[in-house]
């Protein structure tokens, strides 16, 4: 025994959606023609090209945004080693003349 489920068909929406005149998917529903289907599986084609192509494009999307994170984050490490390396430095320089000064003026 299979029991079947009631399906509201939204032809409001599947018009919207698949850009096929509401009439058009009416007629379809009550007295279907070659024509019909025809049209129905030519606008469901264009949509399925049109998700396959923005699939396509969030992939790339992803593996460029992606790819710009971990560029950022070396260039943040670069800047950083090389903020604590002169950072370094400039304590080194200033070690260096506080104790010139300190022979100098004899302290």
């Amino acid at each position: 025994m299979v029991i079947m489920a009631a399906v509201t068909i939204e032809l409001p929406f599947l018009s919207s959606h698949y850009a096929v005149a509401e009439s058009t998917l009416s007629t379809l529903t009550q007295a279907p023609t070659v024509e019909l289907v025809n049209q129905l599986f030519e606008a469901i084609t264009k949509k399925a090209r049109e998700h396959d192509e923005l699939k396509s494009d969030k992939i790339r999307l992803e593996v460029e945004l992606d790819n710009a994170v971990r560029s950022s984050d070396n260039k943040i490490k670069v800047l950083k080693s090389s903020v604590e390396k002169g950072h370094a430095e400039v304590e080194e320089t200033r070690k260096k003349l506080h104790e010139k000064c300190s022979i100098v003026l004899g302290i």
